[in-house]
C-alpha cells in the first residue's frame, strides 16, 4: 500500500517541482551566503552539464546497441529483427540484467527457427555486450562526462564491487560529480594561495 501511495504521490511532487522550479531555485539560493552564490551557481551548472552528458551518453550507447543488434539479427535471419533490436537497445539501459532480458526474445524466436540460429544469437549478444563494455561505454560516456575511458572502467568495477547493481548505476555519474567537486575545490584553494 505504501508503494502504491508513493507511485501516486511521486508524479504530483514532480509536477509541483517542475512548475515552481525557478521559485524553488531562488529560495535555495537565498540559503547560500551572498559571497558564495556565484561559486555555488558555477559548481551546480558544471554538475548539471556532467549529469546531462552522462544521460546523453547512455542514450547514445543504447541506440548504438539497438542498431548493432538489429543489423546482426537481420544478418542471422531472425524474424522481427528490428523490433527485437529496439527492445534489446531499450533494455540495455539496465546494467547487467538489461542485456540478458533483451536477449530473451531473440533467443526464443531463434529457437523456433533452428538450433544454429540460437547459437549465433548467443554469439552476437555476447560479442555486442563485450564491445559495449570495453569500447562504447568507456569512450562515449567517458567523453560526455569528461572522464578518461580507463577511469570509467575502474569506476564501474569499483561501483559494482562495492554496491552491486546500484553501484553500477551510479558509478560513472558519481565519479564525474566527484571530479567536478575536486576540481572546484582545487581551483578555489589555488586562488586563495595567489
Amino acid at each position: 500500500l505504501s508503494r502504491v501511495m508513493s507511485l501516486i504521490v511521486a508524479p504530483i511532487i514532480a509536477y509541483y517541482i517542475l512548475r515552481d522550479r525557478s521559485l524553488l531555485k531562488d529560495q535555495v539560493l537565498n540559503l547560500v551566503p551572498v559571497h558564495s552564490r556565484s561559486d555555488v551557481l558555477r559548481l551546480l551548472s558544471e554538475i548539471n552539464r556532467v549529469l546531462n552528458g552522462f544521460i546523453r551518453g547512455q542514450l547514445i550507447v543504447s541506440c548504438a546497441m539497438a542498431v548493432m543488434l538489429t543489423l546482426g539479427l537481420s544478418l542471422i535471419g531472425v524474424r522481427y529483427a528490428l523490433l527485437i533490436g529496439l527492445i534489446a537497445g531499450l533494455f540495455d539501459l539496465i546494467p547487467y540484467f538489461g542485456p540478458i532480458i533483451g536477449a530473451v526474445p531473440a533467443l526464443l524466436l531463434a529457437s523456433v527457427q533452428s538450433f544454429w540460429k540460437v547459437v549465433w544469437v548467443l554469439v552476437l549478444f555476447t560479442a555486442a555486450n563485450q564491445f559495449e563494455a570495453s569500447v562504447l561505454v568507456p569512450k562515449i560516456t567517458g567523453d560526455r562526462v569528461g572522464l578518461h575511458p580507463l577511469v570509467v572502467i575502474f569506476a564501474l568495477l569499483a561501483g559494482g564491487e562495492l554496491f552491486g547493481i546500484l553501484g553500477l548505476l551510479i558509478a560513472v555519474p558519481a565519479t564525474a560529480v566527484g571530479r567536478v567537486l575536486l576540481s572546484f575545490w582545487w581551483h578555489r584553494e589555488n586562488r586563495k594561495l595567489v
